[in-house]
């Protein structure tokens, strides 16, 4: 009787451990960064000529079209003065501005990037011509 005392914990033991079973979920896959292309039209732009500011944003090469899209511009003479200007989609994953510069400079451009998912903020930057 003393023998069989021990299977008794034992074979609680193994009925617990088969209804515990757990399914595995996968893990979420990891949402794809945007690739953001800068380009200035004309390029430089020129002081006191109305110039385009474009971001194509892109994932996996296919364009994103329902993305939120804000340029934040300053100039290297004036690094404490930033405006941050709305984009305008062509609905084919060009989002742009149109602005006019008042001054020949090294300008920066932060491209506030918001996907469904993912939140991006390239940093580039481009020449103001005289």
């Amino acid at each position: 009787m003393k023998r069989m005392l021990w299977l008794i914990p034992a074979l609680a033991a193994l009925a617990l451990t088969g209804c515990g079973s757990q399914k595995t979920e996968p893990l979420p896959a990891k949402p794809a960064v945007p690739t953001i292309v800068f380009a200035t039209n004309p390029t430089p732009l020129h002081v006191n000529q109305e110039g385009s500011l474009t971001a194509t944003v892109t994932v996996n090469t296919d364009p994103v079209k329902q993305a939120t899209v804000e340029f934040e511009i300053w100039g290297d003479s004036d690094a404490a003065n930033h405006e941050k200007l709305p984009a305008a989609s062509d609905d084919n994953g060009h989002y742009s501005i149109k602005k006019t510069f008042a001054k020949a400079d090294i300008y920066h451009v932060t491209i506030h990037t918001t996907t469904r998912d993912v939140h991006t903020m390239p940093t580039v930057e481009f020449q103001v011509a005289p």
